[in-house]
């Protein structure tokens, strides 16, 4: 009697295995990827490795995330199955069996599926732990295999999260036998073939939701409003999908019913029919299908663009190999100099011959840019506004002299006179900082360096204004000078000694001052491990997140077709009783399924080409702007994508075919 519960349990699973399997596959996957990531946070080697935190701190977001989407994952799945197995508990019940008895079957079919899949899950996870590993050093270029470890805190976090996961989704559908009637159980199987009422509210708050959210990918052009503005748009996509999904999809299918000419026709008034209902059980999926098909696109995409683009990004960065810079109060003309020929002095020897730097002085000013006019009042004192997203920008005034010796020129201006430099459309004949307005005399193209007065994160206006208007410029006095000054080493293994050295003698000279010598050193190899590190991790989570929302997409359309062949199966009886010819019957129900399966995936690919200008601002904030990189990155994983979601579509179809084929005989 004591294993009655627990061999009733395992025989009910085996019984749905074809429901079961996938699900318990799928909870493999999820755990093994969760354990995968938390696996890489504790790794002691990567925890102290130069560049590697933001590694580190990635995978540790990447898991959280994993954790939320695998919880409301397996609380959906979950309840796609309770649905299914409604009618056999209300059977149960007409049997004998009391609800305490049904939910003693749930707690053994639940510890059962939780066993297998977190056990299960956990071995693959450590099996595939080395190999994810091998593939995370490969994209940062480190060396293979050295310093992996398997992480007992990444063992038991694993357990600990999918624990509660499993505890809550039992929890879940307990409380949906206790809240429903007996009645309503025996009844699950035949709900929802009323025809669905058309909701014009809803449908005409999708439009505005999903037009609302398009209208903001579109027309932020700022990258740092693009950052903030993205989950505002994501959350008003989201919104609009599955209102359009739920009530625009019957009102437009109501619409077509109403027109006569189109809908009396054998093989319309079929279809519209058919996907009336089906829309009406399917919407949600539909929905689903939708929104992990876009996370999937734009997740990969854009990660992999950021990793392709990366030696771009340090090369924007670090015009040289050593690149210094200089500013403070104490940033005297005798004190720079004197950093720079120690600079020069220690690069010499350790170059073998003479380096030759290259120097310039800037100021940088940033705030609200609205017309000509740039402000900076209240800028950062409070939360920052949309207003403050949207038009921020930045202008770095250079003095001519510099700019002639950089770009090989010999241009002349008068004082209130300017030369614009900049990447953003200017319509205005002046600018004016504050208080100090200057006349646009000309536009130049880029310059040797120009690099180092721009940013990506928003738009950069570079000025050259004549050497004595330079030297009298002050805003509000809180705006310094800086001296950049750089130069290029034989070998990037001379970089670190360079740096230590030279930083030793700045130390040592200008350290103990009342007003400190500020300063900056960047070597590239040092950018080009840190960023690469970031873009690598990004990267790798991108795929893991990618391959997640994958597994969902099938596991939902998997499921979608296993339900609609049993409602289907139904429908065919009907059709062959009227007196509908095979071939007319085949021909309306494939129509049916071509529309609806890939309804979710044509979305998908609109909601991306709508996403790529606000992504593209994300990326530009990321230092990575390289716009066709990320055309030709958004055109392979849409091509990919396709490609998967063309063979799951024909694997799905042929167990939709068989399980309505089955009513045959």
């Amino acid at each position: 009697m004591k294993l009655f519960y627990p061999k009733f349990a395992w025989d009910a699973i085996r019984k749905n295995r074809r429901s079961y399997i996938p699900y318990m596959l799928a909870t493999l996957f999820v755990v093994a990827v969760f354990h995968i990531l938390r696996n890489i946070t504790w790794m002691p080697y990567l925890i102290h490795q130069r560049g590697a935190s933001e590694i580190t701190m990635t995978a540790s977001l990447g898991s959280f995330v994993i954790a939320i989407f695998s919880a409301i994952f397996l609380f959906y799945t979950s309840s796609f199955l309770m649905k299914q197995r409604k009618k056999e508990f209300g059977l149960y019940c007409v049997l004998g069996m009391e609800r305490r008895h049904i939910a003693r079957i749930l707690f053994y079919e639940t510890l059962i599926l939780a066993v297998i899949g977190i056990g299960l899950g956990l071995l693959f996870g450590a099996l595939l732990d080395y190999l994810s590993y091998l593939l995370l050093m490969y994209l940062i270029g480190s060396p293979s295999g050295t310093g992996f470890s398997l992480s007992i805190n990444a063992f038991t976090d694993t357990l600990g999260i999918f624990a509660v996961i499993f505890l809550a989704v039992y929890l879940n559908n307990l409380r949906q036998i206790h809240f429903t009637s007996v009645i309503s159980l025996l009844k699950s199987g035949s709900e929802g073939e009323r025809e669905p009422k058309s909701k014009w509210i809803l449908t005409v708050l999708g439009v505005i939701f999903l037009a609302a959210g398009y209208l903001l990918a579109i027309t932020i052009k700022n990258p740092i409003g693009a950052l903030m503005m993205f989950f505002v748009a994501v959350v008003l996509v989201i919104l609009g999908t599955y209102c359009l999904f739920t009530s625009g999809s019957i009102v437009f299918l109501k619409l077509l019913r109403r027109n006569k000419k189109y809908y009396y026709k054998t093989r319309h008034f079929i279809s519209v029919s058919g996907m009336l209902y089906r829309m009406k059980q399917n919407a949600v999926s539909l929905g689903n299908i939708c929104i992990l098909s876009t996370m999937v696109l734009v997740t990969v995409s854009s990660t992999m663009s950021l990793y392709a683009g990366s030696q771009q990004a340090v090369e924007a960065r670090t015009p040289h190999s050593v690149n210094l810079s200089f500013w403070g109060h104490d940033a005297s003309e005798e004190r720079i100099q004197l950093a720079v020929d120690t600079a020069q002095e220690i690069g010499d020897a350790l170059n073998g011959a003479p380096v030759q730097p290259e120097t310039f002085r800037y100021i940088t000013f940033s705030g609200i840019l609205k017309g000509d006019t740039l402000t900076r009042d209240n800028v950062g004192e409070d939360s920052p506004t949309l207003d403050e997203f949207t038009n921020a920008a930045s202008v770095s005034w250079i003095p001519l002299s510099d700019y002639n010796r950089l770009s090989g020129t010999n241009a002349a201006l008068s004082s209130g006179e300017a030369l614009m430099y900049t990447a953003e459309t200017y319509t205005h004949s002046t600018m004016t900082v504050e208080n100090t307005p200057v006349t646009i005399a000309k536009s130049i193209p880029a310059f040797p360096l120009s690099n180092q007065l721009t940013t990506s994160a928003y738009p950069c206006y570079v000025l050259v204004v004549p050497d004595q208007d330079f030297s009298s410029l002050s805003v509000d006095g809180s705006s310094l000078t800086i001296t950049y000054v750089g130069f290029d080493l034989r070998d990037s293994a001379l970089e670190e000694t360079f740096s230590h050295q030279w930083s030793s003698f700045i130390e040592d000279q200008f350290g103990k001052t009342d007003t400190p010598f500020a300063y900056s050193i960047a070597t590239r190899s040092v950018i080009e491990e840190e960023l690469l590190s970031s873009y690598a991790g990004l990267f790798f989570l991108g795929i893991f997140l990618g391959l997640t929302f994958l597994v969902a997409t099938i596991l939902i359309i998997y499921y979608k077709q296993v339900s609609e062949g049993l409602q289907d199966a139904r429908r065919y009886d009907i059709m062959r009783q009227v007196g509908l010819t095979e071939k007319e019957i085949r021909s309306s129900i494939h129509s049916q399924v071509l529309t609806v399966f890939f309804l979710p995936l044509i979305t998908a690919f609109i909601h991306t080409m709508f996403a790529f200008p606000m992504v593209k601002g994300c990326l530009a904030a990321l230092e990575m702007t390289n716009t066709r990189l990320f055309l030709i990155c958004v055109a392979i994983c849409c091509g990919v994508f396709a490609l998967v979601y063309l063979a799951v579509y024909f694997l799905t179809s042929r167990i939709y075919y068989h399980i309505v084929n089955q009513s045959e005989h």
